[in-house]
C-alpha cells in the first residue's frame, strides 16, 4: 500500500509560476486513467499582476491523476498527484482522536498501583516471590476434618 498524499473527492490546489509576461495560463488535468479530464481542465487565475496562477480540480477516484500547466510564453510544467481514501492528514486526525480518547496518565497511575499491589511494601520482585513460595514447606499440616 503506498502512501496517499491526497484525499479523494477533496479539492487540491495547483499553484504554477508563469514564464514573465505570460498574459494567459491552461491547466490540463488527466485522471487515474491518464485521459483528460475537460469539465476539470482550463484557463488559470492569476495572483494580481504577478507571474503566479492559480487552479483547483478535485479527483473523483483513487489512483495516480496528473496535471500540465502551460502558458502563453512556452513555459510547461506537469505535476503528479497520488490519490486515496485517506491522505496524511486525516491519519494524524485519527490519531489525535484515538490519543484525545486515551488517559495515558490515569493508565499510568492504574498500572503503577497493580504493581504496588503485586510487590508488596518490601518492593519483592516477582521472581523474588515465587521463590519464597518454592520455599514454603510442602507437607500440610495436621487438619481437623
Amino acid at each position: 500500500m503506498g502512501q496517499k498524499n491526497y484525499k479523494k473527492n477533496e479539492p487540491i490546489r495547483v499553484l504554477y509560476r508563469a514564464i514573465p509576461g505570460s498574459t494567459s495560463v491552461n491547466m490540463d488535468v488527466f485522471d487515474e486513467t491518464d485521459t483528460l479530464d475537460s469539465g476539470q481542465s482550463g484557463a488559470m487565475a492569476q495572483f494580481g499582476t504577478s507571474d503566479r496562477w492559480t487552479g483547483v480540480f478535485t479527483p473523483g477516484e483513487n489512483g495516480n491523476w496528473s496535471i500540465n500547466c502551460t502558458d502563453d510564453k512556452g513555459g510547461s510544467v506537469p505535476k503528479d498527484y497520488s490519490i486515496g481514501d485517506y491522505n496524511i492528514d486525516s491519519v494524524g486526525a485519527g490519531v489525535a482522536t484515538v490519543e484525545s480518547k486515551v488517559d495515558l496518565t490515569a493508565k499510568t497511575t492504574e498500572l503503577s498501583a497493580a504493581e504496588t499491589n503485586i510487590r508488596g511494601a518490601d518492593s519483592d520482585t516477582l521472581k523474588t516471590l515465587s521463590d519464597q513460595i518454592d520455599a514454603l514447606p510442602q507437607t500440610s499440616p495436621p487438619m481437623i476434618g
